[in-house]
């Protein structure tokens, strides 16, 4: 039903990000141990490997479901051996004949490395630590996605 979600928790290792960027022939230095740029801190996470999360969301909670589209916005990085978390919300479902529609709001969100580092134009959102003190994640990946059910 409209408002359902689900969320998944995942640190991305430099070892996986090395194998993904093998796979798909993407040797840009950001995604590299070895790289000599120093403008980032750290060994940056494939954008679409981030993003594989939300099909890790429903091919785990609706095996079988189909993914028709996902847009996506890249609006902070995500650096190796940082906790993520991907969630999806249902926004709209559309009867079919065969099936049902399901859009979804999708979203990877993190805490900040260091709260110095913290920078509204990251697109902070509210959120909870757990115990009942609010603090700033960042959204790094935002977007919508249509599944077929």
């Amino acid at each position: 039903s409209i408002g359902n979600n689900a969320e998944v928790e995942r640190i991305f290792t430099v070892e996986e990000v090395r194998q993904y960027g093998q796979l798909i022939g993407d040797n840009n230095p950001i995604h590299q141990q070895s790289s000599s740029d120093h403008s980032f801190p750290g060994v940056i996470v494939h954008g679409m490997l981030t993003a594989s999360l939300f099909s890790s969301i429903f091919g785990t909670l609706i095996p079988g479901s189909i993914y028709r589209s996902q847009q996506l916005l890249f609006d902070a990085p995500v650096y190796c051996n940082e906790r993520v978390v991907g969630r999806v919300e249902v926004t709209k479902i559309k009867d079919l004949r065969k099936g049902v529609l399901v859009t979804c709001d999708t979203l990877v969100i993190k805490h900040p490395i260091e709260q110095k580092q913290q920078n509204t134009s990251n697109n902070p959102v509210k959120g909870s630590n757990g115990k009942g003190v609010d603090n700033y994640l960042i959204k790094c990946v935002r977007g919508e996605a249509t599944v077929w059910l």
